[in-house]
């Protein structure tokens, strides 16, 4: 980016930064801040760093950047905000020029613009890691061999963590591979367009599996689009506009003119990027097509809630089987899933499941501290936060713990692993696939 160029996008920047009258109620809600206590943490403080960017970003541009990153964007700010100002737009905004004035490191343009865009040699690599991870965890020796060469904290991903392996098979390829191609149903049925996600599709296909079950056993057919590749929120969060813009552009041409009622997602942040962020952020020639696509996304949950009969199937499960044991439940909700009421509808379903006893945490909205890439670059602050969310969890004697969310099931698996917890965590969508097994 040419200084001029900077100079321009800096003035929009700070354009949309007036909005804000610095009262302080960001700091209520806000995760990081709790942690901390920083001003530089919350978003007032964030507000005020954009402000004077022009300076700052001349001088101290890597500064700037560090302190951006600190963020999980979470969106409590911008929702508790007096003004009702766009804080999670502003923020993306400014990274997207710091990194464009400052460049993206080879490893990321790797990452962004050719990984998450090639679905078959992300594939792949996703299958060799996960075989890499699973021979590490199962030979001790390997593992400390590992934790003696690597040493850099973003890649030392075993150190003290507990992931989930990538799937021996993706839940894509085990789709293509019942059929001979990516299916194209539902002709006489309603249908709709299942936008996988990159952490269903690699690391938790059973969840995708729960999800197409639940749909055919509410009359609906899933379709898929053809080489769907990540939404894009990774690329965008760090900066990367370019590499953003592109990976919307592919999902776009590989939806392509497919007759479908909506397009669900069992990802709330994948929800909530196709929905709010594409139109928003997108930059390309296919805006039209991006605003058409964002007013037809919703959460699965909402999707199978309103517009199915699943309700009134569930609510007669009650009298097909009566559960030997109970098991009791809780509602982790994510962040990302706070509009519509889509976490109330959740909440009263898992009220009326068989089989299960349903608990409320003290904290059930709080962020669990995952936060995407935060969790890779600020892992201890995000182990903190995700540390009360897990106490939290423990404290209310739930046997299961389930969400809407995959990335806040990575990170549930991760915290309630570090205090020695049982609990299981689920997506909701499996907790209801289970229920309506009885049926089939």
């Amino acid at each position: 980016m040419k200084l001029t160029e900077l100079i321009n996008a800096l003035d929009q920047l700070e354009d949309a930064c007036t909005t804000c009258n610095r009262c302080g109620m960001c700091q209520a809600v806000c995760p990081v801040f709790r942690e901390t206590g920083r001003e530089g943490d919350v978003a007032r403080g964030k507000i005020a760093l954009v402000d004077g960017i022009r300076k700052e970003i001349l001088t101290r541009p890597g500064h700037v950047l560090d302190r951006l990153n600190r963020c999980l964007l979470c969106g409590a700010c911008q929702r508790n905000c007096s003004r009702k100002a766009d804080l999670v737009t502003v923020f993306l905004k400014a990274r997207l020029i710091i990194n464009g004035y400052l460049g993206l490191s080879h490893s990321k343009r790797l990452v962004f613009r050719v990984l998450l865009r090639q679905p078959v040699l992300f594939d792949r690599l996703s299958r060799l890691v996960g075989r890499l991870q699973r021979f590490l965890a199962d030979v001790p020796q390997a593992l400390a061999v590992w934790n003696r060469i690597v040493r850099i904290p973003r890649l030392a991903l075993l150190n003290g963590r507990t992931l989930i392996p990538p799937a021996r098979q993706s839940f894509r390829a085990t789709v293509r591979d019942r059929s001979g191609s990516v299916p194209d149903v539902g002709e006489k049925k309603p249908a709709v367009l299942f936008f996988t996600g990159c952490l269903i599709d690699k690391i938790m296909p059973e969840v995708g599996r729960a999800c197409v079950e639940v749909l055919r056993d509410a009359g609906v057919d899933a379709l898929f689009a053809e080489n769907e590749v990540c939404c894009g929120i990774p690329a965008l969060s760090a900066g990367d506009g370019p590499g953003f813009c592109r990976l919307v552009e592919q999902n776009i041409d590989g939806i392509g003119n497919r007759s479908f009622d909506a397009l669900v997602t069992a990802c709330a942040t994948c929800t909530l990027t196709v929905r709010d962020i594409w139109p928003s952020l997108y930059q390309g020639g296919k805006k039209d097509k991006v605003q058409a696509m964002a007013g037809r996304v919703m959460d699965i949950h909402a999707y199978l809630f309103t517009r199915t009969a699943l309700p009134s199937i569930l609510g007669a499960l009650e009298s097909i089987r009566k559960p030997d044991t109970v098991k009791t439940l809780t509602y982790h909700e994510p962040c990302h899933l706070k509009q519509g009421g889509v976490s109330t509808m959740i909440r009263d379903t898992l009220k009326r499941l068989p089989g299960y006893r349903y608990v409320e945490t003290r904290a059930p909205g709080t962020c669990c501290g995952m936060g995407g890439s935060f969790n890779l670059s600020h892992y201890d602050l995000s182990s903190r936060i995700g540390e009360r969310k897990a106490e939290d969890i423990v404290s209310s004697g739930a046997d299961i713990v389930c969400t809407a969310c995959p990335a806040c099931m990575m990170q549930l698996k991760d915290m309630l692993h570090k205090t020695g917890a049982t609990v299981e965590v689920r997506h909701v969508m499996e907790i209801v696939s289970d229920a309506l097994s009885a049926r089939r």
